[in-house]
């Protein structure tokens, strides 16, 4: 069971001192849970909470202090704030109304027969992976339910910094989803760079073939 699974249903909710009102479960990870939220004194927003003082916490300690450092980009989701209560901690981030680039591929079928979609999602998506790296962040966890979009596949939102480090070369063996893994991860110290460069053209890969190479 993950943790996330232990956490309880806030929906309806105020917290923020009632600036924030919980409307709806969006989903969940491994150790939190995200929902939409409403802030009264501005547009909705997308909410992720988890419970603080376990390993877990450190985590997630380390993925919001890794978010914060490389936000203010517009193909990075953004993050607002966090509050937190005696049991939680709240992270307030930009809500992506049309979803995940997974859904998008599986459910929607944005990239079939559509090369031109595929380069505007693609570039966007390289634009964001450009940034973190030139900021000496990488991210180690590129997939599609890790990429936000609109209906369409384009307006992408690198999303979930969980995994994100900053040492260049990592001794972390098989840190990432499987398919999206280089295989030097698995095999001694890699770097982190090309980890996720290989992550990219395996989604390249996919989104034209609608198969993993």
């Amino acid at each position: 069971m993950s943790p996330s699974a232990t956490l309880p249903d806030l929906t309806g909710e105020f917290i923020d001192d009632g600036c924030l009102q919980l409307l709806c479960l969006l989903g969940s990870g491994a150790y939190g849970k995200v929902y939409k939220a409403l802030d009264t004194t501005s547009p909705p927003d997308d909410l992720d909470y988890y419970a603080p003082g376990s390993r877990d916490a450190q985590i997630q300690e380390n993925e919001l202090m890794v978010h914060k450092m490389i936000s203010d980009h517009p193909r990075i989701i953004t993050f607002h704030r966090q509050c937190c209560t005696e049991e939680f901690v709240f992270v307030v981030l930009e809500l992506s109304a049309g979803g995940d680039f997974f859904t998008a591929m599986v459910d929607r079928n944005c990239f079939h027969a559509n090369p031109p979609r595929v380069k505007t999602a693609m570039n966007e998506l390289l634009d964001a992976v450009e940034f973190l790296h030139r900021n000496s962040v990488f991210h180690r966890d590129i997939k599609p339910e890790n990429i936000l979009c609109n209906s369409a596949g384009t307006d992408i939102r690198l999303a979930d910094f969980g995994l994100a480090t900053q040492v260049a070369v990592s001794t972390q063996f098989g840190c990432g989803s499987r398919c999206y893994m280089s295989p030097a991860n698995s095999n001694g110290c890699y770097s982190a760079r090309h980890s996720d460069l290989w992550a990219l053209s395996v989604l390249l890969t996919n989104i034209i073939s609608g198969r993993y190479p």
